[in-house]
């Protein structure tokens, strides 16, 4: 910072074309301006300013330094500038991750009306699910679905996740409803190939014992609207969030069952890498999800 700094004296010097204006307008004496001129020289190598009792005037070398220092000074102003109306007002460029189903069935019809109310945000929306290095890939911020591991990130929970088993009108008339949580080893269970272990699926019952069911399918998938279109097609059973299944099960398409025994929830949270000097453009979008889903009971849960 000391060169900037001698840098920002010389230019200063040269535009009021004196030591002694300059440094009234920098609030300097005017022995450390000319030792700050003194010392940008020395470190040169080369005379920027011919003194006189009279006047100043510029070198050759001088001149061409004064003429690209300005530029550098006023581009720094600027992004200075621009760094404080992007905390004042959002803006630029908002990149966020977000699970598949997740993001195509309930984010991705939101972004208009987002960018509606904030018109000088452009958005790159990732859909992916994998988990991605939020840091080493410039995320602003993350949609991430369950436990989380410890980490140096921001988390924000934004909803629950609750979970149901179910399958097509039709799928239960070729087959019997499952009674207890061990019925559905006599059924084909579509697998989520994301779930630590997929072909297990647990459950509380009232009396509050876990009940580990050990279940067999003929699908797995990596995508979850893959498997709620099998199910749809009457192709088998599965356990799914309700943000993926709960319009279909509202409108009849599919039947929940297995009431009785409880799923344990997880969470769907926001994640960003800094608390401090959050930026305007993530606190508006952490707000903007605030505001149209309810934390406790989402839209997609009325059914329930």
């Amino acid at each position: 910072m000391e060169n900037l700094t001698d840098i920002a004296v010389f230019v200063e010097v040269v535009k009021a074309d004196s030591f002694t204006t300059a440094a009234k307008e920098l609030d300097l004496s005017r022995s450390v301006v000319s030792k700050y001129i003194t010392r940008l020289e020395q470190r040169l190598g080369v005379r920027l300013l011919n003194r006189t009792t009279r006047r100043l005037s510029l070198t050759e070398a001088g001149r061409q330094f004064f003429q690209q220092s300005q530029s550098a000074l006023m581009q720094l102003e600027n992004a200075e500038g621009e760094i404080l109306a992007m905390q004042a007002e959002p803006r630029g460029l908002l990149r966020i991750s977000v699970p598949s189903s997740f993001g195509i069935m309930h984010l991705a019809p939101l972004m208009p009306q987002f960018q509606k109310i904030y018109p000088d945000l452009k958005l790159d929306l990732s859909i992916n699910d994998k988990i991605v290095d939020i840091v080493d890939e410039g995320i602003d911020i993350a949609i991430r679905i369950g436990e989380l591991p410890d980490s140096t990130l921001i988390a924000k929970r934004i909803a629950q996740c609750r979970y149901v088993v179910c399958a097509s009108p039709t799928y239960f008339e070729q087959h019997d409803k499952p009674i207890i949580p061990e019925d559905l080893t006599q059924h084909n269970c579509l697998l989520f190939q994301f779930w630590n272990t997929p072909n297990q699926w647990q459950f509380l019952s009232k009396d509050n014992q876990f009940i580990d069911v050990k279940v067999r399918g003929e699908v797995v998938s990596n995508n979850s609207l893959a498997l709620r279109k099998i199910m749809l097609n009457n192709g088998g059973i599965s356990m799914a969030p309700t943000f993926l299944v709960g319009d279909d099960i509202k409108n009849g398409h599919l039947i929940s069952v297995l009431s009785d025994c409880h799923i344990k929830p997880l969470s769907i949270y926001a994640v960003y890498p800094h608390r401090q000097y959050l930026t305007a453009k993530v606190r508006a979008f952490l707000e903007f999800l605030s505001s149209q889903i309810n934390i406790d009971k989402p839209y997609w849960d009325e059914f329930l």
